[in-house]
């Protein structure tokens, strides 16, 4: 179980994939540093002028890095306002187009229009990596619908059985504690999964 702090999250950052890397450069910038400065190595001395024009090239290199990253933002904060209003006015079109003439048809329109509101919800767990149906605010909205014996897409294809999709589920519940164990560490990219095959 990963610890999650208000500060800081690990899950979604490239931490994780860099930090032998990082390690490893500042290895050997000290082994420069004390070569240089203990054992006298005058040689391993770099002209001043080079770290001026690395330096330029790192903060050009940073700046398009930093504009396309916000581009990236940029667009996916105008899709999903696109998604909020289109959800918006559905639901806006169901309460007022669809006729209501007994308690169930109100029961009905509820239902739809709860749906709707899943498809977001269920939408921003998907982008943060959450995978579970019992979070509270999804809950409230689709708690009334039946389970089916569906393979959910949490489960990697490889915990799936291969011939019958209906039985995932099963094989999931029949695995051992550390198969379990080291499936909960995993991310939605670690294995192809149904959503991202």
């Amino acid at each position: 179980m990963m610890i999650k702090c208000w500060w800081f999250r690990f899950r979604g950052t490239v931490i994780i994939n860099i930090w032998w890397q990082v390690a490893m450069v500042t290895l050997y910038t000290s082994a420069i540093v004390t070569l240089n400065r203990i054992a006298g190595w005058e040689w391993l001395q770099f002209p001043m002028s080079l770290i001026q024009i690395i330096g330029v090239v790192v903060g050009l290199l940073l700046a398009f890095r930093t504009n396309s990253a916000y581009d990236r933002y940029w667009e996916g904060r105008k899709l999903w306002s696109t998604m909020t209003v289109q959800v918006r006015s559905l639901t806006r079109s169901i309460w007022i187009g669809v006729k209501g003439r007994e308690s169930k048809d109100l029961v009905e329109k509820k239902s739809a229009i709860n749906l709707a509101v899943a498809f977001v919800t269920a939408t921003k767990h998907y982008l943060r990596e959450e995978y579970d149906y019992d979070s509270e605010d999804l809950v409230s909205l689709i708690g009334h619908l039946p389970r089916l014996s569906t393979p959910s897409s949490t489960l990697p294809l490889d915990a799936q059985t291969s011939n019958e999709n209906v039985t995932a589920l099963v094989t999931q519940s029949e695995m051992t504690p550390a198969r379990k164990k080291s499936l909960e560490k995993l991310m939605a990219y670690d294995f192809p999964v149904p959503t991202n095959v």
